[in-house]
């Protein structure tokens, strides 16, 4: 009941739907004007097919960054229970935790946003893998509710 209407009237498939380009606001041709009788230069603007962008070092790089925490978190999700159950934590911890999770994982949403907005996502990228490993070591050794709620929740 609450996360539909948000949905409906929050979420905008297209950027040209709310006046952007995918890399930007949408640039006018009235815009573009010469500056003292220079040519106007078009910038340049290189579009490439799946099959040339698999070729690229650039294309894996990213494909990695962004699959490997999803394929870690999903993996956590899922087996969480049997991972709090290793550490003596009851199935209890792990739903609280489990709900925590996605309570945080709202805001967290907007801030990322903000966040990638002002940092480069070289570093950004560096620091969430950074955060992540010290994150998967600490559930190795979790074993009571405050550690896990805090762990998760960072």
């Amino acid at each position: 009941m609450i996360f539909v209407p948000v949905a409906l009237f929050g979420v905008r498939n297209k950027p040209e739907n709310i006046g952007l380009e995918p890399d930007g606001p949408l640039k006018h041709k009235e815009e573009l004007k010469p500056v003292l009788g220079s040519a106007v230069v078009k910038e340049a603007e290189e579009d490439w097919t799946l099959q040339e962008a698999k070729k690229t070092c650039a294309f894996w790089a990213i494909l990695i960054c962004v699959g490997i925490p999803s394929m870690v978190n999903t993996g956590i999700t899922f087996h969480i229970l049997s991972i709090f159950g290793s550490n003596d934590l009851s199935p209890g911890v792990a739903a609280t935790v489990l709900s925590l999770m996605a309570i945080v994982g709202i805001p967290m949403s907007f801030v990322s946003g903000f966040i990638t907005d002002r940092v480069q996502t070289n570093y950004l990228l560096l620091a969430i893998f950074i955060i992540e490993i010290i994150l998967l070591l600490m559930l190795l050794v979790t074993n009571n509710f405050f550690m896990a709620t805090r762990e998760i929740t960072a």
